[in-house]
């Protein structure tokens, strides 16, 4: 899928793509100990800089088994790694992965993450040829090869972990007062095309 020994380095307008070295721990160390970013993540930030070189060997050691390819998302012009994006659960075989990404909180909301993206969906669809790619793990596809084709959606594990938690909202929700209802279905009409 990927040769050589490590990933190419893929450029956009204000950062690039490359590949994680030594060099990249205290920044990596920076990125996943930030805790505002790590609440969107799958695990606590790191609290330990000895937690950034294992994320580093770890990342390592996925492209070696060509499982996982996991960038540095550097802006180009200060030459600093403020992010990562991944390709995960790799499926070369039905031509589709997972995606993941993070970005350090201070540099939210400047377009960063779109075009660190948009370089990676290029490269995913054109030069690795996947079909697909998944963004969040909380529902599976299983598709059946027959006439007429049939496909299934079911939640994953961490998809029926979510439910608890939108069980509460959907019960605050139900409990609102019926004039801001009626107010947030007005207002929800009136923004419709």
């Amino acid at each position: 899928m990927i040769d050589g020994d490590q990933l190419p380095t893929l450029d956009a307008p204000r950062v690039r793509l490359r590949w994680l070295t030594e060099a990249d721990v205290d920044a990596l160390y920076a990125v996943f100990s930030d805790r505002q970013m790590m609440r969107y993540w799958s695990s606590p930030a790191m609290t330990e800089r000895k937690e950034a070189e294992d994320y580093l060997r770890r990342i390592h050691e996925g492209f070696a088994a060509k499982s996982l390819f996991q960038w540095g998302v550097e802006l180009t012009q200060e030459r600093r790694i403020i992010g990562t994006c991944t390709l995960f659960h790799i499926d070369a075989a039905n031509a589709k992965a997972e995606l993941g990404y993070c970005l350090g909180s201070a540099y939210w909301g400047k377009g960063h993450m779109s075009e660190a993206l948009t370089a990676l969906l290029d490269f995913a669809f054109t030069t690795l040829k996947l079909r697909r790619l998944e963004a969040d793990g909380v529902v599976a596809r299983i598709v059946h090869h027959q006439v007429p084709p049939k496909v299934e959606y079911h939640l994953t594990d961490w998809g029926q972990s979510l439910c608890p938690a939108l069980d509460a909202l959907l019960v605050w929700a139900e409990s609102a007062p019926d004039d801001l209802r009626r107010r947030l279905i007005a207002r929800n009409a009136e923004q419709q095309p």
